[in-house]
């Protein structure tokens, strides 16, 4: 039996949308025991933000707000001081911004507001539909 080369979203556990949602919203970092570890964490997370593209799952659009980079001490060796850092898109630039004054001018939808999302459910990765099996890809080439 072969292994599936796109898993659904129902195949994640729900902490790793939980970090995919807190990092939408804000810096989240994650210690790692080594660099392999951090590594496969990063690609596991975002093999499930493409599963929640795939399924137009209702916080894909969210969690696409947020990034993720590793971090480690390049001078100690590769497997010293592994974190791996989920953040919004452009965290990095916050203060600069406050800092030169600028705001938004005009109020915009925000898909952090809590009215943004009103049908929503508690836990998505349990409560989401797979894809139609005639969704997929790969029946064209059969």
């Amino acid at each position: 039996m072969t292994r599936p080369s796109r898993y659904p979203v129902s195949s994640f556990g729900p902490e790793l949308l939980e970090i995919l949602v807190r990092g939408a919203k804000d810096r989240v970092s994650i210690p790692c025991p080594n660099h392999k570890t951090m590594q496969a964490l990063q690609m596991r997370i975002q093999m499930l933000r493409g599963a929640m593209g795939r399924e137009k799952h209702p916080q894909y659009e969210l969690t696409t707000r947020a990034r993720t980079s590793r971090t480690w001490n390049r001078e100690a060796g590769k497997d010293v001081d592994c974190v791996l850092v989920i953040q919004p898109n452009d965290f990095q630039f916050s203060d600069i911004l406050k800092s030169a004054g600028i705001t938004p001018s005009a109020p915009m939808r925000d898909i952090l507001d809590d009215t943004a999302l009103p049908d929503t459910p508690s836990d998505p990765s349990i409560e989401s539909t797979s894809p139609d099996k005639f969704d997929n890809p790969y029946n064209r080439f059969k």
